[in-house]
This record gives structure tokens, sequence and C-alpha cells, in this order.
């Protein structure tokens, strides 16, 4: 939670990582029983597959379209359950994934 880069684009809840920072004490049990819900549940909420698009100027004429790229601004929460599983996968992935798999 805490190493969440701070002044990023906040998701569709409009909380910032910034958001996170302050309050994490406070946020985090409830982020954890409800990642514990979704877990009992079989599925994780909504929110954690909704996210805002925004379209970026590259470079070039910017009345040509094919000088934008499209990202997608997702929420905060889901980000620091993202964050979670990889730490939690990267302690076993060794144990199922070989090299000779990796590099075809």
């Amino acid at each position: 939670m805490y190493s969440m880069a701070k002044g990023k684009s906040p998701g569709p809840d409009g909380l910032g990582a910034e958001f996170y920072h302050a309050f994490g004490a406070m946020v985090a049990p409830r982020l954890h029983e409800m990642l514990t819900e979704a877990q009992t549940l079989g599925s994780l909420p909504e929110s954690f597959s909704s996210g805002d698009i925004s379209v970026l100027y590259k470079k070039g004429d910017p009345r040509d379209v094919r000088n934008y790229r499209p990202i997608t601004l997702l929420q905060v929460d889901y980000k620091i359950y993202s964050k979670a599983l990889v730490k939690r996968i990267k302690t076993v992935i060794d144990s199922f994934v070989s090299l000779e798999t990796i590099r075809l």
C-alpha cells in the first residue's frame, strides 16, 4: 500500500495513492475484509473490473489519431490487491515455472 507512487491519476473512485498513504491504518482492515469476502464468494467486486480510459497525446500532428495512445486508470485498491498477489506468486513461482518454459 505504501509503495504506491504518489501523484498519479486516480481511477473511477477518485481515490489516489495519497489517500491510501494518509489513511492506510484505517483503510487496510476494511480492504482486507473486502478481499476476504471476495475470496469466500469467489468473485472480486465489480469496481475491480472498471477503469477510466484517457487518451494521451504522444507526438507529431495532433490532428492525427495515430499520435494518441489510450490508457486505463484503475482504482488503487485493485492495484494494491494486484501487488499483493504478485508478491505471493514470486515466492513460489520457481516451483512450477521452469526457465525452459519462459524461453518459449
